[in-house]
């Protein structure tokens, strides 16, 4: 019985820090971002019609996944914070699955509502933005890995398809998923070598194929989808293209340093960067730092006497690596905490190694001090929770100030805009306090526009945007932005 209501409990645990994120997320509706319209409206808008509108706008995994939904449900401003929050629900209960599988409920039950409290990951999941995505999309890929089992017949074709196709549209959705790849790889490899048909050249042929063909194919799906695909591959205006971002590679010590000391920053002291704005960061206040000594020594005593946790030892280790020496010798304009989040996910795979040590510690003072050590970083996440709440309605510097005021509703300034579309044309113009136009950005509110009426199946008139040059109100479509773009439209209306 106690068994039985252990079990029941522990499979709520997920279901409590849903709705824990659920209460980050409807607090953070009084804001849109422009990353937010240029991730979750206009890039899908653009990929709806089979274009993308640059070289950095490559994330089509996450674009091609809203494209779906808008389509199937149909379009709201917010709609992408939503379906994230269904990733999360995904993502918490395969955590929960990989965790009770290798530490059992009750050794899980810590670890699960640790990483589930994380800071960071609450915070980047109340935007509808690609960054922290790829801590969302891991746990979904190492529960496939767990599933896979080469010893049986059937079945494990369907894991390995999965985890292999949706490691390419994780990739897609972010390229911070590349500091995964390699560790996922080797995992695959490890579970592959544990099966006795390892040695017969057909078993690891059809695999290994198999792997590679379904890793690729949601790349040459999209390229074979998107007409501009040459952007993909290399943008000469923004001197990028798919899973390149905005960072350029500067192989220097100072560099290397500037980064690492920021990265540092963003979790122990502040919040400083690019889109990261959290109010307390993942380790702040300083007392969790001491958890870090915790599992050093933790993880020495795990390699000296557990030899066959030295894998998992080594996996952890080569995210963290992979992390630090790719974003850490990186030139990138708008630095921040989304480009070192890998290395957040190796220093809670440690942890979670640490927490295992604890456990099979015999009981004494020993194992006492190590579980409270450990659980400082539980302690400090519950403490930091409501913190972080309170300040998600502070206005940020990254707000869209243009079209969507923050003084009001978003989804109302909206819906005034859908119900004037459908009576009569809509002519757009940015002006100074003086009443004078002035140049400012319109793909954004013509892609917002143009999803309402399209993935709403309403019938709307025109969407006109001010050209300076001319005095003229245009008619804005796609085709004038990317005519702009590529300069090969002479006015002045600023499109991108």
């Amino acid at each position: 019985m106690i068994s039985r209501e252990l079990k029941f409990i522990y499979w709520l645990i997920p279901i409590l820090l849903f709705v824990l994120q659920a209460v980050y997320t409807f607090n953070s509706l009084n804001q849109i971002r422009y990353e937010e319209l240029e991730e979750s409206v206009v890039s899908p808008y653009w990929v709806q019609n089979g274009v993308v509108q640059n070289g950095a706008s490559g994330n089509l995994g996450w674009h091609f996944l809203l494209v779906a939904v808008y389509n199937i449900f149909g379009f709201s401003l917010f709609a992408g914070k939503f379906v994230r929050l269904s990733l999360v629900l995904i993502s918490l209960f395969c955590l929960a699955a990989v965790l009770r599988k290798y530490l059992g409920e009750k050794g899980a039950f810590l670890p699960l509502l640790t990483i589930g409290l994380s800071p960071t990951l609450l915070y980047f999941n109340t935007q509808q933005t690609v960054y922290g995505i790829d801590l969302l999309y891991l746990p979904i890929i190492l529960y496939l890995v767990t599933k896979l089992d080469f010893g049986k017949k059937s079945g494990n074709l369907v894991w390995q398809v999965l985890m292999w196709t949706l490691a390419m549209v994780a990739w897609m959705s972010y390229p911070t998923f590349i500091y995964y790849l390699p560790a996922l790889l080797i995992f695959y490899l490890y579970k592959l070598r544990q099966s006795s048909g390892v040695k017969k050249p057909f078993f690891l042929i059809k695999n290994l194929s198999t792997s590679g063909v379904f890793f690729l194919l949601p790349l040459i799906s999209a390229f074979i989808f998107i007409k501009n695909r040459n952007l993909l591959i290399y943008d000469e205006n923004v001197g990028s293209g798919m899973f390149r971002g905005a960072g350029f590679v500067e192989l220097s010590l100072g560099r290397f340093l500037f980064n690492l000391k920021l990265n540092l920053v963003n979790l122990f002291q502040r919040s400083y960067g690019y889109y990261f704005e959290i109010k307390k960061v993942e380790f702040s206040d300083f007392y969790p730092i001491l958890v870090l000594f915790f599992i050093v020594f933790a993880i020495y005593k795990l390699w000296k006497k557990k030899p066959h946790l030295r894998i998992f030892i080594l996996l952890a280790l080569l995210i963290l690596a992979t992390n630090v020496f790719l974003a850490h010798f990186t030139i990138d304009s708008t630095p921040g905490m989304r480009r070192q989040t890998g290395s957040l996910a190796a220093i809670y795979g440690l942890w979670v190694l640490a927490w295992y040590f604890a456990f099979s510690i015999r009981k004494g003072i020993l194992k006492k001090v190590f579980l409270v050590a450990l659980s400082l970083f539980l302690i400090h996440h519950l403490f930091v929770y409501g913190i972080n709440l309170i300040h998600l309605k502070d206005p940020s510097q990254f707000r869209e100030t243009v079209w969507f005021k923050t003084t009001e509703d978003p989804n109302a300034i909206l819906a005034r805009y859908v119900s004037q579309i459908q009576r009569e044309d809509v002519k757009l113009m940015c002006s100074d306090e003086s009443g004078q136009p002035l140049n400012c950005r319109y793909s954004e509110v013509f892609a917002v526009l143009s999803a309402s009426c399209l993935w709403n199946r309403l019938q709307c008139k025109g969407i006109y945007g001010y050209d300076l040059k001319t005095g003229d109100f245009l008619l804005l479509n796609i085709q004038l932005f990317n005519d702009y773009y590529f300069g090969r439209y002479g006015r002045e209306i600023i499109a991108t």
